[in-house]
């Protein structure tokens, strides 16, 4: 399980007054949001800079779908605005409106921690908590985890069995607290018809030893050697060129940093691209290069192909393992060089790829197969907030 510390100590101590006035204004309605009618509701995702994956998922659910009192928790420097919805309600993650509705609130959402994407420092006031949901950002399977804090909450989401059963043996969580109800992003998954490989999306993972503790070291890292090797490769590009098919290469947000280099290679062919959110990437690409990014697990749901292309698996299962054995359950070709992945793009703009809907992985990681996700979530959330809520009066 993975808690990054995005927000320093030293940012924190400005959240501190506004929780404080937060909470004594929360006194004059918490009453209200609190009832079972039309409980108030916070959603929030990536620290509150995107719109996307499955917070947004979850909140256009429940702003659509549902009665409940739901808000968006957005950035103060975020830019992004909300098409889906007219007039949607949002609030700044740290203002003293976002603490006064945190503390009225019955239930919160988000996808990496309620510090980060909800309201910071709220986690240390015990007076008052909102049942919590971690909805998450992937799917455990593909690579173990970054060894660091753990993420706090009520109710933790899992795809199926399997991912229920990291959540539990290996994150160390009630076995109670942890519910198969799908992911949330899924239910905006529709299958395409069209099968032909013209658009392929490669999306490498963050490998955190790439830099140093000062923060250097890029430059000289296998990640970097290989990632330049690949956008140089001249046969590549001409092949792209003949099938006039793109390479859409979407870094990690912390590779945003270091991208300066691949963006001046980027041409009719190859596209640098960190912007367009990854769900809507995941919709628009025909197939997939990674190494072992848990977007892989979208594509064979979507029963799109793809290529691992692994140039550093030993060190890798070392430094990170898996859950997953890649010498037998992975979904795709597994390659460790740049003329390899060459010789698999080929293939996949030819056709050549078979259909992993209904494999023995597919059936391993997927619990269900619908567009009920969020519904599940959701019902799951009210069942178990319920649930705590008579065992705290009972106590």
């Amino acid at each position: 399980m993975m808690s990054v510390r995005l927000i320093s100590r030293s940012t924190k101590i400005k959240f501190i007054f506004p929780l404080i006035l937060g909470f004594f204004l929360s006194f004059f309605n918490r009453k209200k949001h609190l009832g079972p009618n039309t409980p108030l509701v916070l959603v929030g995702g990536h620290l509150g800079k995107e719109f996307d994956d499955n917070a947004k998922a979850m909140y256009l659910y429940l702003a659509l779908k549902t009665d409940v009192n739901v808000y968006w928790m957005q950035a103060k420097d975020s830019k992004y605005k909300i098409k889906e919805i007219e007039n949607p309600k949002i609030s700044t993650i740290g203002s003293i409106e976002s603490y006064r509705l945190y503390f009225s609130s019955r239930f919160v959402f988000f996808t990496h921690s309620n510090s980060t994407d909800i309201a910071p420092l709220a986690d240390h006031f015990m007076i008052h908590r909102p049942f919590e949901v971690y909805i998450s950002h992937g799917i455990e399977a593909l690579k173990g985890p970054i060894k660091g804090g753990r993420v706090e909450a009520d109710l933790f989401t899992a795809v199926s069995p399997f991912e229920k059963k990291i959540k539990v043996e290996d994150w160390k969580l009630p076995s109670r607290n942890v519910k198969v109800t799908g992911m949330a992003r899924f239910d905006a998954y529709w299958p395409s018809s069209d099968k032909k490989v013209r658009r392929i999306l490669y999306l490498p993972t963050w490998r955190e030893w790439d830099l140093g503790s000062d923060g250097k070291g890029w430059e000289e890292s296998e990640t970097y050697k290989h990632l330049l090797q690949l956008f140089d490769d001249q046969q590549l590009l001409t092949l792209l060129a003949e099938n006039q098919a793109k390479l859409i290469f979407h870094p990690h947000p912390f590779m945003n940093g270091t991208m300066g280099i691949f963006k001046q290679r980027s041409n009719n062919y190859i596209k640098f691209d960190s912007s367009t959110p990854i769900s809507q990437e995941i919709m628009d690409c025909d197939a997939l290069i990674t190494d072992y990014s848990s977007v892989a697990i979208d594509f064979l749901y979507l029963d799109k192909p793809l290529i691992f292309y692994q140039f550093d698996q030993s060190e890798f299962l070392k430094r990170r393992g898996a859950y997953l054995d890649y010498k037998t359950e992975l979904f795709g070709p597994v390659v460790y060089n740049e003329a390899a992945v060459r010789e698999e793009v080929q293939k996949l703009l030819e056709g050549d790829f078979e259909s992993k809907r209904d494999s023995k992985i597919s059936k391993k990681l997927f619990a269900f197969r619908d567009h009920e996700n969020c519904k599940r979530i959701w019902l799951t959330a009210i069942k178990e907030g319920r649930i705590r809520h008579q065992s705290k009066r009972g106590g």
